[in-house]
């Protein structure tokens, strides 16, 4: 049986591959936080994969308390 942290480097070196393979074709504009409460601009994601294409630094709309991913 494979341990928790050979599963977790198996899957972060598929999810690499695929970031890295991903043509990128559809993203979305989010709003990115870096702790709860702490936003840092907005992030465009690849709907597909992910992967933070872009960072937009300064002030988000997002509204206190929501959550958000920060992707690859």
């Amino acid at each position: 049986m494979e341990t928790f942290i050979e599963m977790k480097k198996r899957h972060e070196a598929e999810i690499a591959q695929l970031q890295e393979n991903c043509p990128h074709g559809k993203s979305s504009w989010m709003p990115f936080s870096w702790a709860p409460g702490h936003f840092a601009g907005d992030v465009l994601v690849c709907e597909f994969c992910g992967k933070i294409l872009e960072h937009r630094h300064g002030h988000t709309s997002a509204p206190v308390g929501q959550i958000t991913t920060g992707g690859a």
